[in-house]
C-alpha cells in the first residue's frame, strides 16, 4: 500500500487490485473483518488512496487468471511466506513480478532475471522496481518469458508426481 502511494505520484490513474478475502463479503467470519483487512483500510485512508484500491474478494479460477493477465505487475509484499502459490501462479503464466525477499520466495524468483526481489518492508525499493517494470516494456517482456519458461522447466507435472510417489514410498 505504501509503495503504491509512491507510484500514484507518477501514475495518478493507477489502480491497486487486492485479491483474497473481501471484508464486505458476509460469508466470512468476523475474525477476517478486523486485523489485516482493517489495517489495509486504515492505511488506504491515511495515504489518500480511497478511490484507487479495488478489493476483488475471492475469485474464481477464470477471474483470477483474467486479473493476472491484465496486470502490469504482480506484487507479493509478505514479511513471512513459506511458499506463495499466488506467486508461483503469476510466474508460471509470465506476469511480471516484484516480491519481498523473504523465506522461500527467493527460491521462486531469480532476481533481475525472472522477477524482482526487494528487501522486506522497503516500500521505496518495491515502488522503484514496479516503476521500472511499468516504464520498460522490453524488460517486462524478458522477465515474463524467462519466468514462465523457468517455471515450466522446473515444475514438470511428471516430476512432481514422481516426487510424490517417492515420498509416499519412503514413508
Amino acid at each position: 500500500m505504501r509503495a503504491f502511494a509512491l507510484i500514484k505520484k507518477y501514475y495518478p490513474n493507477a489502480t491497486l487490485k487486492v485479491a483474497g478475502i473481501d471484508e464486505w463479503t458476509p460469508s466470512f467470519s468476523n475474525c477476517f473483518k478486523g486485523g489485516y483487512n482493517q489495517y489495509l483500510k486504515i492505511l488506504q485512508n491515511e495515504l489518500y488512496l480511497s478511490n484507487s484500491v479495488e478489493y476483488l474478494g475471492k475469485l474464481s479460477e477464470k477471474d483470477l487468471l483474467a486479473n493476472m493477465y491484465s496486470a502490469d505487475v504482480f506484487v507479493v509484499s509478505s514479511f513471512i511466506e513459506s511458499y506463495c502459490l499466488a506467486l508461483a501462479e503469476a510466474l508460471s503464466i509470465g506476469v511480471p513480478t516484484v516480491s519481498s525477499n523473504t523465506s522461500a520466495l527467493p527460491e521462486l524468483i531469480n532476481d533481475e532475471e525472472t522477477g524482482f526481489l526487494y528487501p522486506i518492508g522497503d516500500y521505496y525499493v518495491c515502488a522503484s522496481k514496479i516503476i521500472r517494470l511499468i516504464e520498460d516494456n522490453n524488460l517486462k517482456k524478458s522477465l515474463s518469458l524467462k519466468s514462465s519458461q523457468q517455471y515450466r522447466n522446473t515444475h514438470k507435472p511428471i516430476d512432481i508426481v514422481n516426487q510424490q510417489i517417492k515420498t509416499y514410498l519412503e514413508i
